[in-house]
């Protein structure tokens, strides 16, 4: 049985093609992993009636815990609200969202009970902008 020159060299290309398409995501995922870590060293840290207590990566979403502050006079919504704005204006984190990293922001009353949770993507973005 004779082989030709093309079933090796198709299957060089095809196993570059597909280490190149897995790369991908764990670069991504390294991303992700260091926002998460330049955020966590910081902490905690207090912005009005939030304290940010945690952050860490997961995949590719980079997970915020925060605390209200009960006695805030702005709501956690409308607090999450302002942060999509901020994040979708920051040039720093708006490159890393087109590059395919996830903010996921809890926002938890003192007691523990789940006030908001929502994900900043740069699809959230591009709604954001589409809506002004």
């Amino acid at each position: 049985m004779k082989m030709s020159l093309k079933t090796p060299l198709l299957a060089l290309l095809s196993a570059t093609l597909l280490l190149g398409c897995s790369s991908t995501p764990s670069e991504v995922e390294m991303m992700a992993d260091h926002r998460a870590s330049v955020i966590e060293a910081g902490l905690p840290y207090k912005i009005g009636p939030l304290n940010v207590m945690s952050a860490k990566s997961n995949k590719n979403v980079v997970e915020l815990l925060m605390i209200y502050n009960s006695s805030g006079t702005v709501s956690p919504t409308a607090l999450v609200d302002a942060s999509i704005k901020t994040y979708c204006k920051s040039n720093e984190v708006r490159s890393v969202l087109k590059k395919g990293v996830i903010y996921k922001v809890t926002i938890r009353s003192e007691r523990g009970q789940m006030l908001v949770e929502e994900s900043i993507s740069e699809q959230t973005c591009q709604q954001v902008e589409n809506k002004s």
